[in-house]
């Protein structure tokens, strides 16, 4: 009796060529976001970008995939950020002359302002119950301080004064504090303000030159651009909430800035010039696994991420 062996051999190398074919190249794994994560899955992101001439708004996959324009106008439109409930975008127009603070749905339809003011306004961010945007605006003398608008009558509220200058607002996840840049010396530093109180207090240790401070999702750790005012170039930095363990993430020698969260705080979306203009880049939240998103000779930066409702 023959044996089997050469049979179940060639059966056996059959099997294991077939499965081969079907695994993913090296390539292909690296080609996308950090860890193959699904762009379907993880949400969107909304940038702004000059590729269309001026200053519009524009969404894409978690991936880089499916870029598509928002905003027409022939204003600039910027600084976008997407709503906790994943279906609104609040962003500033110069549309009406000067910077106004303005909403669309996440389609782009629906464009309105949402306060009926004149003074200047910019740097929205979101109250994470989505009732209420928070903002940088213009005060009669002349200073800035942080209001509250709520996004369906655009009833204002003021939540700091203006002698500190603040800028940059970003809420915690729990409502219960705000990081905001203060320009009191004139450099920018770090803080913190408790919004149950009005508490506010620079973040302990944290250097000069921090900029955009963004809490992650859930509230242990801030992201931060740091500026070197020597040379013009800045690195996104995580730190703890209470400024302890801050870890350098991009390398020196460019600008890399504007760090946003992913919805699951894994990773950090940012704007930096490394590539010779400033594109959206994504990486880890330990500052590996970096990836490029974008890929034009204009301008993209100020990304905004969040899980879009269905």
């Amino acid at each position: 009796m023959k044996s089997k062996a050469p049979l179940i051999l060639v059966t056996l190398l059959a099997v294991t060529l077939a499965t081969l074919r079907l695994l993913p190249t090296a390539a292909a794994v690296t080609s996308g976001p950090p860890g193959g994560h699904s762009s379907r899955d993880e949400g969107k992101i909304v940038f702004q970008s000059r590729r269309s001439g001026n200053s519009q708004i524009w969404i894409m996959n978690a991936d880089g995939s499916e870029v598509t324009r928002l905003t027409n106008n022939s204003a600039d439109e910027m600084m976008p950020v997407i709503s906790p409930d994943g279906g609104t975008i609040a962003f500033v127009s110069d549309r009406d002359g000067a910077g106004r603070i303005y909403l669309m749905a996440i389609d782009g339809t629906n464009q309105r302002p949402l306060t009926g003011g004149s003074e200047p306004e910019e740097e929205p961010a979101w109250m994470p119950d989505g009732e209420e945007v928070v903002f940088r605006k213009t005060l009669d003398d002349g200073g800035v301080a942080i209001f509250a608008a709520s996004a369906g009558q655009g009833e204002l509220r003021q939540i700091t004064d203006g002698s500190l200058r603040p800028k940059e607002p970003h809420v915690s996840l729990d409502g219960s504090r705000m990081l905001f840049n203060s320009l009191e010396r004139g450099i920018p530093e770090l803080w913190i303000m408790e919004l149950e109180g009005g508490r506010q207090s620079r973040i302990p240790g944290t250097p000069e030159w921090g900029m955009a401070p963004v809490w992650s999702p859930d509230g242990g750790r801030i992201a931060f651009g740091l500026l070197d005012p020597t040379t013009f170039t800045a690195q996104v930095h995580v730190m703890n909430a209470d400024g302890r363990d801050d870890a350098v993430l991009t390398p020196p020698g460019e600008s890399s800035e504007y760090p946003c969260w992913s919805p699951d705080g894994s990773r950090i979306a940012f704007q930096t010039s490394r590539d010779g203009n400033f594109e959206i880049y994504v990486m880890y939240a330990d500052g590996t696994g970096g990836q490029r998103l974008t890929s034009d000779p204009a301008f993209d930066g100020r990304p905004s991420w969040g899980t879009i409702s269905r």
